[in-house]
């Protein structure tokens, strides 16, 4: 099937594969098995994209425990991905999955009555475009008992029913049968069945609305065990024609003939083949059913029986009256009379090369002044041409052509049978002229002269025969009445006239009589046989089979007849898994290497032997075992051949994890991992979709159950099968974790001397690793460089990511501060301050008069290096102090280097 043909299918409620078509109420809009392309936009050269719907069934009906929805998601299956859930009567999440194209449609089975919510999320890229839920109901359905294949045994009817006779309101359904020219034959739940053929059946309920629910589509095949047909030598005979009837395949078996109208079948004996008169069998012009009923070993209670159609017309009648003999050879004075029974369209005399065209039934011809002889009357109606003879005696004949007949009827040889004689003694001596000796239809069985002689002496075989002899002058002498030789009859036994077999054959020749069997071989052996026993047959070509009574006395005469024997060369097949769908349908094929499958016979057969398919095709009903058996046609003498085989059940579903370590800032990339089972012929694929939502296959890692990635992005790994079917994904969002660098500064003091330095601390991490010149000093929290120099922190946290940070260390003892020692209250440049230097981190100043009192305070916890602080003008509650010696205290200390030191000095103020 072509993928990109895009088409718009049925869904449906209820699914019987593979002899059961869609069933249930059928939605519309529902794109199952294509691929749907793009449509393009040639004006503004951009493609169309198809919007996403979530469309299915609103109600299932539930037939064999479970029913099977489908739904569809549309979209555009090559870039979109669809998410479907669905919930279960009872609220519990039943469905859960997620793929791109091979989730644009889906198929449930749902086991348990009552309504479903059905919801459905598509994503294209990275973006959700689509988010839609529906409500389904599911209804109890009727419980389906019908069969993809039924036997059709013999005379009798099959019953074919599609519903249990106990499902509740059997008479609120609809049903209609069909055959396969798709012609109605039943409206009822059964259906009885006497011809082979295909039949599909079509039923709902009728609801309360008039509507229609549990819509069912099926279909079954019924016929016999056995494949063969019939040939027949002609399908339109007159009356009185003989016709011949075979298999094609040499079975032996029974044979009847049904006129149509009438109720009984006659039966015509048990054979290969059937040949016989019309007139004599059947006497009646009609249309007749010829029937071949043949046994099955493998099937012992069922025959397997074929038919075929015969007309037989009626042809010319006629009778004819001999009104007059003839007086002598000289006088022209013989008479007959024919009355036509029938319509004729001619009537001829042969002899008198007499045609009369266009005569009515029952009209009476008159033929006179006629001379002594045999007459052929010849008619011809409705197509059909019929003869017969009358007879003009000759009253005075010349007494040298007067004769008397000797007869002697046929008798049996050895080999067969002597023919009969007719012996003709002239009563006056030699006799020179002719004769004719015609059989009762008036064909010629033997003519010619007679030179001179007593007698004449004709061999015949078994008949009735009318003779005349013609002296030199021309005068006729007949024999006044039809004459009769007795027959003699063969003794009687069936063999087919084409034997087509495998490798070797038992052949028993059938007969209900004592006999003894000669068979010559192609190469000239001669094998005797009692009947009822075996030949075995090896060799291909020609046999010759004499049959001969067992009797003392017998009364049949041996009979020899002729057969070919044709070697069959063993079949060579194989079942061949033809087609497997992601929803689980399978379709096998008899693979037969070349060979014309018309010519074999195709049987697939479950573990119980019961037939479930014909043909070179097999939808697989169940998962489980199977048998294939393959035959030749033309032939009913092949061992059998038979093919076992185990269909598992497939894997829909696989789960599917991937993991990551963490994209750490700093890192170039990182490794994706999946978790899942992948079977031999399973293939693993990566997609990637960028954050603008540009997607691509990652080619590089396909089957790779590891993925090295440089780029943020979503990542997934898609599992499908051999076949392509999607199996299972899963997606992850990878981005870079978020920048956690240690806090630094970029210079530490330290004071060897008096080991002061300052105590780092770069945050909380789960590990820390501190480098002293290239060498790991301390794995602690927090450190305290001793050392001038440089130095490396590596931090790594809880995600797992590392960060590295570089500070030095340098020599610093002395903690500085600058403050004034005089201060003139006028001038603003000349106001107090203190500037300390780096390590002093916080400071406290009190400024005293010449009589104790406090007249400044100030502190700083976050002293800046070389930026003034504590600045002072002199002010006291809103009045400037007195001129003279005031005492200054200053307090400073730093947490880093353990400092705390205190020092006083005299300040002037001077107006």
């Amino acid at each position: 099937m072509n993928k990109w043909f895009v088409a718009t299918l049925m869904a449906c409620s209820f699914w019987i594969n593979p002899f059961m078509e869609c069933l249930g109420n059928p939605s519309p809009g529902i794109n199952r098995g294509f691929m749907v392309p793009l449509e393009w936009n040639e004006k503004m050269d951009i493609p169309f994209f198809i919007d996403p719907e979530l469309t299915g069934p609103d109600r299932l009906c539930m037939i064999f425990g479970s029913v099977i929805g489908d739904f569809s998601g549309l979209g555009e299956p090559a870039t979109d991905v669809y998410s479907w859930q669905i919930i279960s009567p009872s609220n519990v999440q039943v469905f859960n999955r997620t793929g791109g194209g091979t989730f644009q449609n889906i198929s449930f089975s749902f086991g348990q009555i009552g309504n479903y919510s059905v919801s459905l999320s598509v994503r294209r890229g990275n973006t959700v475009i689509y988010n839609a839920t529906k409500s389904l109901s599911v209804i109890q359905g009727p419980s389906l008992i019908l069969q993809p294949d039924y036997l059709l045994c013999g005379r009798n009817t099959v019953s074919v029913s599609v519903l249990d006779s106990n499902t509740p309101n059997l008479d609120q359904y609809t049903f209609q049968w069909k055959n396969a020219q798709g012609a109605i034959v039943g409206t009822t739940n059964t259906l009885e069945v006497s011809r082979e053929g295909t039949y599909s059946v079509s039923l709902f309920l009728n609801n309360e609305s008039g509507g229609a629910d549990c819509l069912i589509n099926g279909s079954t095949f019924v016929g016999p065990p056995n494949d063969f047909k019939l040939n027949i030598s002609k399908t339109l005979v007159c009356l009185g024609e003989r016709i011949t009837v075979t298999p094609d395949v040499p079975f032996l078996g029974d044979w009847s003939v049904l006129k149509e109208g009438a109720t009984s079948r006659v039966d015509m004996g048990t054979s290969f083949s059937l040949n016989f008169n019309t007139d004599n069998e059947l006497g009646v012009a009609g249309l007749y059913r010829v029937f071949f009923n043949v046994s099955d070993e493998k099937h012992p209670d069922c025959a397997s029986e074929r038919e075929v159609l015969v007309e037989v017309k009626n042809g010319p009648k006629f009778q004819s009256n001999l009104l007059k003999n003839a007086s002598d050879c000289e006088m022209e004075n013989g008479a007959f009379q024919v009355t036509a029974n029938s319509p004729l369209d001619i009537l001829e005399i042969k002899e008198l090369g007499s045609k009369i065209f266009d005569i009515d039934q029952n009209e009476k011809m008159l033929f006179e002044g006629l001379k002594p002889g045999i007459y052929t009357l010849e008619g011809t109606y409705n197509g059909c041409t019929r003869s017969s003879i009358i007879i003009v005696p000759n009253d005075s004949p010349p007494a040298t052509q007067r004769f008397q007949l000797e007869k002697i009827g046929e008798s049996c040889t050895d080999t067969g049978k002597k023919l009969g004689e007719i012996k003709v003694v002239f009563l006056d001596g030699a006799f020179e002229g002719e004769f004719r000796l015609v059989n009762q239809r008036g064909s010629i069985v033997q003519s010619g002269t007679i030179p001179n002689l007593p007698s004449l002496e004709l061999k015949v075989s078994g008949g009735n025969f009318a003779l005349e002899i013609v002296d030199t002058s021309g005068c006729t002498l007949p024999e006044e009445l039809v004459f009769t030789i007795p027959g003699k009859n063969f003794v009687s036994y069936s063999v087919p006239e084409e034997i087509n077999v495998c490798e070797t054959f038992e052949f028993i020749p059938f007969t209900t009589d004592s006999l003894l069997f000669s068979l010559t071989f192609p190469n000239g052996e001669v094998i005797n046989k009692n009947a009822g026993e075996a030949f075995t047959l090896t060799e291909a070509g020609s046999y010759s089979l004499m049959g001969s009574s067992l009797l003392a006395n017998p009364d049949r005469c041996p009979r020899k007849t002729d057969f070919n024997v044709s070697l069959f060369e063993p079949i060579v097949f194989e079942e061949k898994l033809a087609s497997q769908d992601c929803a689980g349908n399978v379709v096998y094929e008899a693979e037969l290497f070349g060979r014309n499958p018309n010519t074999v016979s195709i049987r697939w057969l479950n573990e119980n032997g019961s037939i479930v398919g014909r043909g070179s095709q097999f939808f697989l009903p169940a998962f489980g075992r199977y048998f294939l058996e393959v035959q030749p046609l033309e032939s009913g003498y092949c061992p059998s051949s038979i093919h076992e085989f185990f269909v598992e059940t497939p894997v829909f579903f696989v789960d599917v994890a991937i993991s990551t370590e963490m994209f750490c800032p700093n890192a170039p990339s990182a490794t994706l991992s999946v978790q899942t089972d992948l079977n031999t012929g399973d293939r693993l694929e990566w997609i990637f979709t960028d954050l603008n939502g540009k997607q691509e296959i990652l080619k590089g890692f396909e089957n790779n159950k590891t993925a090295e990635v440089e780029n943020e992005g979503s990542y997934e790994a898609v599992v499908y099968n051999d076949r392509g079917c999607e199996l299972g994904r899963d997606l992850i969002l990878l981005m870079h974790s978020a920048d956690d660098p240690p806090t630094l500064e970029s210079i530490y003091y330290i004071c060897s001397e008096t080991k002061f330095g300052e105590t780092i601390d770069p945050g909380a991490y789960e590990a820390y690793e501190w480098y002293f010149e290239g060498n790991l000093v301390s794995q602690s929290p927090t450190f305290k460089p001793r050392e001038v120099g440089n130095y490396e922190i590596i931090v790594t946290n809880a995600l797992g990511c590392s960060f590295l940070g570089k500070f030095s260390a340098f020599q610093d003892c002395v903690f500085k501060y600058v403050f004034p020692t005089g201060m003139i209250l006028s001038d603003e440049k000349r106001h107090f301050e203190i500037f300390v230097n780096d390590p002093v981190e916080e400071a406290k100043v009190w400024i005293h008069n010449k009589f104790g009192s406090l007249v400044f305070f100030c502190e700083n916890y976050s002293v800046v290096p070389s930026v003034s602080f504590c600045n002072w003008n002199g002010n006291e509650n809103g009045r400037n102090v007195p001129s003279g010696t005031y005492i200054v205290t200053l307090v400073y200390r730093s947490e880093r280097f353990g400092l705390n030191e205190k020092v006083s000095k005299s300040l002037l103020i001077l107006d």
